[in-house]
């Protein structure tokens, strides 16, 4: 389900430091989608 609401830079940076937190260092590929959820509707 869609969020409603527009995506900031922010949703976009917390990401990325997920992705370089040691939270992530098993995650090793994969696409990740921040997006709000829109992408599940298509």
């Amino acid at each position: 389900m869609p969020l409603h609401r527009m995506i900031d830079l922010d949703d976009i940076g917390n990401m990325a430091a997920f992705l370089v937190s040691d939270l992530a260092k098993n995650i090793t590929g994969g696409v990740h989608m921040v997006d709000g959820g829109y992408e599940i509707i298509d």
